[in-house]
């Protein structure tokens, strides 16, 4: 979740807008002033697998995405639907989706936060969505808890 200051926190010599910025926590958008030229990484959080330089967060490379949130691996021509269900290596506990190729459905999972593929999905119509599109219809794709990872 991106922290969002005000305006007077990140003002700077240079005095350049930047975009605004979403605070979950209120539900709204709000807008703040940063300098590129003397931009502190301080008080910046990133999300996973991006890194703050001069005040502003980037993903690493390989990565893409809104680096405030979370960056995911990039994949270039690659079926993200063929791809392992990868947990990651951090401590955090998402509840996500990812396809299963041997059932032929999405299933929830626990992502650890970083570090894992493009086959993790926020919610289960996008897995769906992306996945699924090539199985008959008269198939039953209910999601399914069986083989969900659980948090340690």
């Amino acid at each position: 979740m991106a922290e969002v200051r005000s305006a007077d926190q990140n003002k700077g010599s240079c005095g350049l807008p930047m975009e605004a910025a979403c605070n979950r926590s209120i539900g709204r958008c709000e807008s703040f002033y940063y300098s590129s030229c003397q931009g502190s990484c301080r008080d910046v959080r990133c999300g996973a697998n991006a890194y703050c330089t001069n005040g502003r967060c980037f993903c690493q490379q390989g990565y893409e995405g809104d680096p405030q949130i979370e960056c995911r691996p990039s994949y270039q021509g690659e079926d993200v639907c063929s791809l392992p269900t990868v947990v990651g290596s951090c401590s955090g506990s998402i509840q996500r989706y990812t396809y299963n190729r041997s059932t032929g459905r999405c299933e929830a999972f626990y992502y650890s936060g970083c570090h894992g593929n493009a086959n993790n999905f926020e919610n289960l119509e996008d897995c769906q969505r992306q996945c699924e599109s090539s199985y008959p219809q008269g198939e039953s794709h209910d999601l399914t808890m069986e083989g969900v990872f659980e948090p340690s």
